[in-house]
């Protein structure tokens, strides 16, 4: 969000987060004081501070030159978001479980490794493969039900 604004004949021209460094022959304009810069037509923005949850609702801020107190304000408005479907947020949740399902492949990578294998014995060898297939084939169980929170999903277990 902006932290200044340039303002020409009574109105915003532009809002800005840093000050630049130089504007208009005006080197240095980035080390001036406030005061300094709103002589220039630069001023600080005077923030409003709102609390609000950002899962449930989003807010639109909007800039305005006050001439009677020579500053310029900003104003929030929060508006509650609409709600979210479950196939809207089926993708994304879909996209993350395999995220997580390739962490924990990538976590038994080495079972598969020539000496690894030659090393175990059959019984594990096999118990390895079945628990990376069982990864491999999750999230396809999870594309036509209504499962969207990722703590309810049922990982295979590890083999010991």
């Amino acid at each position: 969000m902006p932290n200044y604004a340039l303002v020409e004949e009574g109105s915003i021209k532009k809002t800005y987060d840093v000050v630049p460094t130089a504007w208009r022959n005006v080197s240095g304009l980035d080390k001036l004081s406030d005061s300094d810069l709103t002589s220039f037509g630069w001023y600080k923005i005077q923030k409003q501070t709102v609390s609000f949850d950002t899962a449930t609702h989003s807010a639109t801020y909007s800039y305005e030159y006050d001439a009677a107190t020579d500053s310029v304000i900003e104003t929030a408005v929060v508006t509650p978001k609409p709600p979210v479907s479950v196939d809207e947020m089926k993708g994304p949740f879909l996209a993350f479980l395999r995220e997580l399902r390739n962490e924990r492949l990538a976590e038994s990578d080495f079972t598969q490794l020539a000496d690894v294998v030659a090393r175990s014995t059959s019984e594990k060898n096999q118990a390895w493969s079945d628990y990376r297939q069982a990864l491999r084939d999750l999230p396809s169980q999870y594309v036509d039900n209504d499962v969207i929170n990722i703590e309810r999903v049922e990982w295979p277990s590890k083999p010991e």
